[in-house]
């Protein structure tokens, strides 16, 4: 489950979605091209691991083993998931920083924020997995 944290849940928005929305555009196009380039950026990564993981998936069910490739699922899925976190953070900019959502539509985008923080912790830490990928998968001396 942790492994898959960074993807998106059917359903949820594309995050250049809830860019044009929040935030509007000019001539078509967000306004900010930092924030651009980094959607661009996060959309892109996101895809790649999404195609990753539906391979991985239908490798497991025709019984192959992931070993330690999961480790990589996991890292990656949870750094992923902690950018999305941050760039909606930036979207929303101050209103993001509200701690209980009490309207409807509202989120709690700061305690999604630090809770996507915890991803990196559970299940084993980042340093750890990327150890386990440099030993395990990559073959790299301690």
């Amino acid at each position: 489950m942790i492994s898959w944290a960074g993807m998106t849940q059917s359903g949820a928005r594309a995050l250049s979605t809830i860019a044009t929305d929040t935030l509007g555009t000019r001539n078509g196009v967000l306004d900010n091209p930092m924030l651009r380039s980094e959607l661009a950026r996060f959309e892109m990564d996101e895809l790649a691991f999404t195609l990753t993981a539906e391979r991985a998936r239908d490798e497991a069910r025709s019984g192959a083993s992931l070993g330690h490739a999961s480790s990589f699922y996991k890292y990656y899925g949870t750094e992923l998931n902690k950018r999305r976190q941050e760039l909606l953070m930036s979207l929303h900019g101050s209103d993001a920083l509200r701690w209980n959502a009490v309207e409807e539509g509202q989120q709690d985008f700061a305690r999604n924020w630090l809770r996507s923080k915890g991803n990196s912790i559970e299940g084993g830490t980042s340093e750890i997995q990327l150890n386990i990928v440099a030993k395990r998968i990559l073959g790299l001396p301690s």
